[in-house]
């Protein structure tokens, strides 16, 4: 449980939630501090929390650095607890682990906390994807779920490379902005943080009614019963022995062999 999290302060107003992926050591916190720095007035409160795998000391004294930042560590997404007067709260995932198992976590979080989701970004860190294109598969799972697509770490990768990754995506209508980091920057925090939705999964948008994606003709509707439970996200099944699916590389083999 989560204690008073959800109680009578939150029913007043929602922090927005911005859901961090991506790999260890791709310049996520850098990216969070940039959008916190440009996206917020210096007196609004807003909370980091990061799992306990990635609190960098460093990294952790920069994010609180501006006064009114609350920086939090985490084992589980279920402990996280956020003042009542947050304006915003980002949420970095571990970047040694399966997304998909933050990804179903963050949605009970969701549930519980009664936040509003605002968006989640995939930081892509792309000199490990471009020296280990096995962790395609890893970092797609991530796209499929994200409104932002934030390549960082781009010293040393050829440009040719930069568009044979966006390629597929683009080929596939993926609806996901695709954006630089330049030293640590993003060109636009307003655009980044706008809270609207640009992701190809439908997994956290309770608002929409399960019979709005049924392929039904309103003229020739069918006679027998219409199964209105909603579909899980594809990349969100699991297996009857508790396995995801959709098998992903294990990235922490990945990042330990550098």
């Amino acid at each position: 449980m989560l204690g008073n999290f959800g109680a009578n302060a939150r029913m007043l107003r929602m922090a927005e939630v911005y859901f961090i992926l991506g790999a260890e050591g791709a310049g996520r916190r850098g990216v969070v501090r940039d959008l916190i720095e440009g996206g917020f007035a210096d007196d609004e409160v807003v909370v980091v929390a990061q799992h306990a795998s990635e609190s960098d000391s460093t990294a952790t004294e920069q994010l609180e650095a501006r006064a009114s930042n609350r920086v939090l560590a985490y084992e589980e997404l279920r402990h996280i607890q956020a003042p009542a007067d947050a304006e915003a709260i980002f949420i970095i995932a571990s970047g040694r682990g399966n997304p998909l198992d933050y990804l179903e976590a963050f949605g009970e979080w969701l549930q519980i906390s009664g936040e509003s989701l605002a968006r989640i970004i995939t930081v892509v860190h792309c000199q490990l994807l471009h020296a280990q294109p096995k962790l395609e598969l890893w970092h797609r799972a991530c796209i499929h779920f994200s409104d932002v697509v934030l390549l960082d770490r781009r010293e040393g990768v050829p440009n040719k490379w930069f568009s044979d990754f966006k390629k597929p995506y683009e080929q596939d209508h993926y609806p996901c902005l695709f954006e630089l980091v330049k030293k640590g920057r993003v060109k636009n925090p307003a655009l980044i943080l706008e809270p609207q939705p640009r992701r190809l999964s439908l997994a956290f948008d309770d608002d929409i009614d399960a019979i709005d994606l049924l392929d039904i003709d309103e003229d020739d509707l069918p006679e027998e019963p219409i199964d209105l439970t909603r579909p899980t996200d594809p990349w969100l099944v699991r297996l009857p022995s508790g396995h995801w699916e959709k098998h992903l590389p294990d990235i922490a083999t990945f990042l330990d062999s550098e």
